[in-house]
């Protein structure tokens, strides 16, 4: 399965964000507020520390999105979304009005800016247009550190 989730399993460093226009509202997954922060160096895990047996579950939300996250992942119910969270790895997906359909420009400006700015050291590795089966949608992906760990402090 080739899949931007996969993406942010193969490294505790990585992370997709889809921006998909949808009857005038927007799925945006937001990391937390915090303050500025020096980049953790990137675990390097070895290929395959993954199995090719990962299942992957649909949620349906009764906002109107779905989205198909690994099983097991713990998973919290918002009024405007959800966030799933397994170890260091985390999608929050936010539900927000908007005028218009997103372009490449308005989300560099708009929601990557945003990301650099609330994120924990995140650096923009890509804006670019991709269709999905739903429609076109904007695609960032990103890297930043992770929380600490409560045990071990390290990111």
């Amino acid at each position: 399965m080739n899949t931007p989730l996969k993406t942010i399993l193969r490294t505790a460093m990585a992370n997709a964000l889809f921006i998909t226009f949808i009857g005038g509202m927007l799925p945006m997954m937001v990391p937390p507020a915090m303050a500025a922060e020096q980049a953790a160096a990137p675990e390097r895990n070895p290929p395959g520390d993954i199995p090719d047996s990962q299942v992957f579950v649909t949620f349906k939300s009764p906002t109107g999105f779905s989205v198909r996250v690994p099983e097991g992942w713990a998973r919290t119910e918002r009024q405007n979304g959800a966030r799933f969270t397994d170890k260091y790895n985390a999608v929050d997906i936010d539900i927000s009005a908007t005028i218009a359909s997103p372009s490449v420009a308005s989300v560099k400006n708009g929601q990557a800016a945003e990301l650099v700015k609330t994120g924990r050291a995140v650096k923009i590795k890509m804006v670019k247009n991709v269709k999905l089966s739903t429609g076109p949608s904007i695609l960032i992906v990103y890297e930043s550190n992770s929380g600490p760990n409560p045990v071990t402090n390290k990111q």
